[in-house]
């Protein structure tokens, strides 16, 4: 919700030349960086326990190098205006909601759990049981 909301501040020119509207999108933007601050480190751990432990260390740097891939190819070919800015926050925060509620439905709770109960979760595709 808050990306969209700094989506929608960027998404007219008129607001970037004002002071109250860019210094609600900053107040925004560190909002949403201190979540993501919290979100962050808790991922590599938490995907760790979805791989097999023969595979894990390689299947973690794969995720981190595909997502600096990514990083790259954005920041690469990104171009400052007005237009492009708003596509893509409001494109970034639509998909992250939409990955929010994927993982929501398909990653198990692992808590309280033996390693494998909880490898046996992780083979199932939707893990309604921890709801």
């Amino acid at each position: 919700g808050i990306g969209i909301g700094i989506a929608v501040i960027f998404a007219y020119f008129s607001n970037w030349r004002q002071e109250d509207q860019m210094r609600l999108a900053c107040v925004l933007l560190l909002i949403f960086q201190y979540f993501a601050g919290l979100y962050a480190p808790t991922t590599s751990v938490y995907l760790g326990e979805a791989f097999p432990m023969l595979m894990k260390p390689f299947l973690i740097t794969f995720c981190i190098c595909v997502e600096c891939v990514v990083h790259i190819i954005v920041i690469c070919t990104f171009k400052f205006d007005v237009h492009p800015i708003f596509v893509f926050n409001t494109f970034t925060y639509v998909l992250m909601f939409f990955c929010f509620l994927l993982f929501l439905i398909t990653i198990p709770e692992t808590k309280l759990t033996t390693l494998s109960e909880a490898q046996e979760r992780f083979r199932l595709w939707i893990n309604l049981k921890s709801w």
